[in-house]
């Protein structure tokens, strides 16, 4: 997925009145406001979620995942993906579901904004990017993305994966 295909998708959304912040690969690049490596897919946390969805399919994505209310990943016709997280509002923030009962908050203290092609975009914060990716056997690619961060000082050198 490029930059401007990224772009694209978070217009559709936020043209239609969807909140959305992106996470995962293009949420890093999106903080140090420079694409680092290739992206497959935009992680985009959105609300209302079926509103998100609905909008994608009209624009030619299929879904390829569907764990709804967990999330779905959908595909487009050129080959790029979105992985969308449905969330909904709590009291100072925003959660999704997980699977076997687990969930994921949003904080709105770690909802801020990066840039994706010189555009402004939503994103969440380096530190809740830390978060989610701690639990797991950590990837080459998680450890380059986070290690990143570091070294852009968005978080602390002991943050390394």
């Amino acid at each position: 997925m490029t930059g401007e295909q990224a772009v694209v998708v978070l217009d559709l959304l936020a043209g239609a009145g969807v909140r959305c912040w992106i996470g995962g690969g293009w949420g890093i690049d999106a903080l140090l406001g420079v694409q680092t490596r290739d992206h497959a897919d935009l992680d985009v946390v959105a609300h209302p979620g079926e509103a998100a969805r609905d909008l994608l399919v009209e624009a030619d994505y299929e879904p390829t995942v569907d764990w709804w209310p967990v999330r779905v990943a959908l595909r487009h016709a050129d080959g790029h993906e979105v992985d969308l997280h449905p969330v909904e509002r709590i009291d100072g923030g925003w959660l999704q579901q997980g699977l076997d009962g687990v969930t994921y908050t949003y904080p709105d203290s770690e909802l801020t904004l990066g840039s994706i092609a010189g555009r402004v975009v939503p994103v969440i914060s380096a530190a809740l990017q830390l978060r989610f990716h701690q639990g797991y056997e950590p990837s080459e690619t998680d450890r380059a993305d986070i290690g990143h961060l570091v070294d852009a000082g968005l978080l602390p050198p002991d943050a390394r994966l």
